[in-house]
């Protein structure tokens, strides 16, 4: 059935969530959306929304900081985007960007339904952005608010307007279950993710576990400490199928954070039948709670207990894994009629 709403979508980021908002683009469509998507020419993903059977509307935004300084006083693309995004019913922002409250004002003065995702509560060390003044100015200007885990929801101020939803997750195959045996870390290396606490766990299991060896998987700066054995390092911007792959073919993976909101990579573990082992902090035990998990403490000695442990945790082996539509179904089949300005 198709959806009477008039949706508009904004992402002006490149990557990172990029492409969990183009699964989400791409459910709305098959949910028979009227939909308009206004997306950064810079998007990783733009030549796959421009084959997708909607209005689209790329702009070219400036990357470095200055320019986007600039661009916030002096937003020229802002007629643009209005003019493209008038004549909807919803605007969703579902990764905040420093542009974004300039978009949303102007929307809502035009009675037009603002919903936001905010991601996390608070900044994390190691990241200059979002900070708690950009969080409460993105639930500020919106109309209603979604969150990716209870967790973060309970941690901010808010109005009573807030639903939680799962992270997308596409229905895929599992690639591979070949090759030499590893425990994997996947994501943004970042200090908040306790990669100097795994590593010293390895230590502890390195001559315990001959068979196996330790993959860290993502981009950023590692700790600069020495490496111990049978390490093998990935440093750089990994796409969606190479990440896949990678926790297909891993005997289990290990989320050792000191901070937390949620995780992406942590749902693509959780789907494809994966033992994780996670740290109990943030919204991590939540998303874990309907798969395979060991839980753990933040030191060196209860990461390495947790890793043995995941390790000898038997579970069936699956072929297809679970795709999860359900932001994209409120999203679709939210009421016609209602309120455009915030709740106070």
């Amino acid at each position: 059935m198709r959806s009477e709403l008039k949706i508009g979508s904004v992402y002006l980021g490149k990557k990172g969530a990029a492409e969990t908002h183009f699964l989400l683009t791409r459910q709305l469509i098959e949910n028979g959306c009227d939909l308009k998507t206004v997306i950064s020419t810079n998007n990783e993903k733009l030549i796959q929304y421009s084959q997708l059977s909607h209005l689209l509307l790329p702009l070219q935004l400036p990357s470095g900081p200055l320019g986007l300084i600039k661009q916030f006083l002096f937003p020229q693309f802002l007629s643009d985007t209005l003019k493209f995004l008038l004549d909807r019913d919803v605007v969703y922002f579902y990764i905040p960007h420093l542009l974004d409250n300039k978009i949303a004002r102007k929307l809502l003065k035009n009675s037009i339904y603002v919903i936001r995702s905010v991601h996390d509560s608070k900044r994390r060390s190691g990241d200059y952005w979002p900070t708690k003044f950009s969080i409460k100015n993105q639930i500020k200007n919106s109309s209603e608010i979604i969150f990716h885990s209870r967790y973060v929801a309970t941690q901010i101020q808010k109005s009573n307007n807030y639903k939680v939803f799962a992270l997308p997750i596409e229905k895929r195959r599992i690639t591979s279950h070949l090759g030499s045996p590893y425990i994997l870390f996947i994501g943004r290396f970042r200090r908040y993710k306790g990669i100097t606490k795994l590593l010293r766990a390895w230590k502890i299991l390195e001559l315990t576990l001959p068979d196996f060896r330790l993959v860290l998987a993502g981009s950023g700066r590692l700790p600069r400490i020495s490496l111990p054995n049978r390490i093998e390092t990935l440093n750089r911007w990994l796409s969606t199928n190479e990440i896949q792959a990678l926790i297909d073919g891993s005997a289990c993976v290990v989320f050792p954070y000191k901070q937390a909101s949620q995780s992406g990579p942590l749902s693509l573990a959780i789907a494809a039948h994966k033992t994780v082992v996670i740290t109990n902090v943030g919204g991590l035990l939540e998303q874990a709670k309907n798969g395979s998990y060991v839980l753990v403490d933040y030191s060196a000695e209860s990461i390495a207990r947790g890793i043995r442990e995941a390790l000898s945790i038997k579970i069936a082996p699956i072929i297809e894994t679970a795709e999860n539509r359900e932001l994209a179904n409120y999203l679709a089949t939210k009421p016609k009629r209602f309120d455009a300005n915030p709740t106070p």
